[in-house]
Order: structure tokens, then sequence, then C-alpha cells
């Protein structure tokens, strides 16, 4: 099952009315205890400017090899069955099949307070699953199965 995962992308914007360490600790969250200290290293931080010339910090943290699983299967062990419910059911809008890759969102001040949901809107933290070779999306259903993730 491993070697289906490529790597893994952890992102989200960190607006100037935020706390920049509020919203590093909120994606340090999203991966195991035993696995943030290490990480924390490898979070990029990029400054960019909104429209009206706002400062926005990107916050971006890539992840391959055996360390993808591991955080899979927190994020697995912390969803409840209502967020893994809604991961299965809108499966189809969140795996694109062209890129292989899945989209899935979590609240960010709820991964602050070291809970992960689901969450649509804006204000998240993106994870990116990027899956080696192409997959269908049945193909990929029964990964996310065997992970316990849906």
């Amino acid at each position: 099952m491993e070697s289906k995962i490529n790597e893994l992308i952890i992102s989200s914007h960190c607006h100037s009315t935020e706390d920049l360490n509020k919203v590093k600790k909120a994606i340090l969250n999203i991966i195991p205890s035993e696995l943030r200290y290490e990480l924390s290293s490898k979070l990029k931080v990029e400054t960019v400017h909104g429209f009206y010339g706002n400062e926005i910090r990107i916050l971006t943290l890539k992840i391959s090899g055996e360390k993808t699983l591991m955080i899979l299967k927190h994020i697995s062990s912390t969803l409840s069955s209502i967020d893994k419910s809604i991961i299965r059911a809108s499966l189809d809008l969140r795996y694109d099949t062209k890129s292989n890759k899945l989209y899935l969102r979590f609240n960010k001040q709820q991964a602050y307070r070291n809970r992960l949901t689901i969450d649509d809107s804006d204000d998240v933290i993106k994870v990116v699953v990027s899956f080696r070779g192409k997959h269908k999306l049945n193909d990929v259903k029964n990964i996310l199965r065997k992970m316990g993730l849906i």
C-alpha cells in the first residue's frame, strides 16, 4: 500500500489577521505527534501580497516516503465516522483521475485544537494526496478503505 502513495502536500494560508505560529501548529496537528518536530523544519513559508497589498503567508509541507502512510493513518484515526462518510460520499469530487490526486480540506481552527474535521470553506488546511500510477475511482476507494479513511 505504501508504494501507491507518492507524496502528501499539506498547505494553508496565514492572513495578516492570523498568528503565524497558530497556523503552523494547526498544520503540524495534521501529522502524528512523533513526526511533528522532525517535519516542522520542512514547513516552508512564502510571503505574497493580496489584491489590496495585504500580506498573506503560504505555508507548505511536502512529505514523501513511508511518512505519508503514517500521516494518512493518523488522519484516519482522528476523523469521525461522519467525516469519513463525507469523504466517501464526495470522493468523485475530491479525486482527480487525470492528476491522480485526492484533495482533502480540514477546518483550520479545529486542527489547531487537535481535532480534524472536513471543511470545504475557504479558510482551511489543504491536504493533497498524490498516488503513484493511474488509478480509477474504485481503485482509490479500495486504497482509502484499507487505510480506514472511508
